[in-house]
């Protein structure tokens, strides 16, 4: 598999080993801050199709609620000038990337490629991991940004967005805006987890915010000795919606230390993460060796009968979200058919000569 495959502005994939893809986070300049621009009210995009004379490439930017499904992929045809009708003064400009949407692009790509068994999630740069949403970009014209200035009804109901149902939405129209911006992204940040693939987060520096989010949806957790971590969203006026809520008092299994962390915002260090179970390992070495202790172990769930490992995960995750009995159902039935996997014989045998499995691809 080539990186050529996988040209993404914000974000480095590369295959350093085996089975191993390397998923960077690429933004140094801004500690990897992850960046959304569009307001909410404007559009988010659908697939590129080639421009042809008479249609509209499917990146032109398409309003929320007039979204239809098109599932050959075909492009829009364009209807006369006179013709056209926008029920909200939108921007038609190609929209700037939101870097959440390409790493869940990414992760989605690599979680069918068979030729991939484990992720390694990094960041770019010395100094971060990431240091959380880009609060400035998004306070600007993003998800942060203020609401619009007040209306004039009289002007507007005789010329203006009233006469046309252009209006500003109301409190319960931005509510459901707000509700698909965030699930969104809940989901893209999740399919870290949902991925079949074992995924690894090391982490270094700033692990701010949305930090905090990616890494609790990976399956390990290392970090170098400079690792500095925050739930930091109480200090920015919101309450941490993306998976650290969730996510943090599960993964730790303290209760109290989760709700002090995340009620106070403070940063703590590598070794209080290690004390308290949120990262595995802690390299002295700094981010250098993080990685490359990363890289070793990727390579060796790689190595192992893809069929146990993807079977691993499911019955990790499932069992930690349900009772002990039904976890138990679970594994049973998952069992009933993954025990006919030619990957037992393989790996017996292989015990037997004392050599390396060669296991089939998924």
């Amino acid at each position: 598999m080539s990186a050529e495959e996988y040209k993404y502005e914000y974000f480095n994939v590369t295959f350093p080993r085996e089975y191993v893809a390397h998923v960077e986070i690429n933004r140094p300049e801004k500690l990897n801050a992850f960046v959304e621009h569009f307001p909410l009210q404007q559009s988010i995009c659908t697939p590129a199709v080639k421009d042809k004379k008479n249609e509209i490439p499917l990146t032109t930017p398409t309003p929320l609620h007039t979204i239809r499904p098109n599932p050959q992929n075909r492009a829009v045809k364009r209807l006369p000038q006179e013709k056209r009708k926008s029920p909200h003064n939108l921007t038609t400009s190609p929209a700037p990337p939101r870097m959440w949407l390409n790493l869940s692009t990414i992760i989605t790509r690599l979680s069918t490629s068979p030729n991939v068994r484990c992720i390694l999630l990094t960041g770019a740069g010395p100094r971060a991991f990431t240091a959380g949403l880009d609060v400035q970009a998004a306070s600007t014209s993003g998800v942060l940004a203020t609401s619009q200035a007040p209306l004039d009804v009289q002007a507007a109901s005789t010329s203006g967005v009233l006469a046309t149902s252009q209006a500003p939405l109301d409190a319960a129209r931005k509510a459901l805006h707000n509700i698909h911006h965030i699930t969104t992204f809940q989901a893209c940040v999740s399919t870290l987890e949902t991925c079949p693939k074992p995924t690894i987060a090391v982490l270094h520096g700033i692990c701010y915010g949305l930090a905090i989010d990616l890494s609790l949806a990976c399956d390990v957790r290392l970090c170098a000795a400079d690792a500095a971590f925050a739930v930091k969203e109480v200090d920015i006026g919101i309450a941490a919606d993306i998976g650290t809520l969730t996510r943090l008092p599960k993964a730790v299994g303290n209760a109290s230390w989760a709700k002090d962390v995340a009620l106070t915002a403070r940063v703590f260090g590598a070794d209080e993460a290690l004390r308290e179970g949120f990262v595995s390992g802690v390299y002295r070495g700094g981010k250098e060796e993080a990685v490359a202790a990363g890289l070793e172990k990727a390579a060796l769930i790689a190595s192992k009968s893809p069929v146990a490992v993807v079977g691993t995960k499911e019955l990790l995750n499932y069992s930690r979200d349900h009772t002990v009995e039904e976890g138990l159902r679970y594994t049973a039935v998952w069992n009933g058919a993954m025990l006919q996997t030619d990957d037992i014989k393989d790996a017996l045998m292989s015990g037997l000569k004392k050599t390396k499995p060669k296991f089939a691809k998924l």
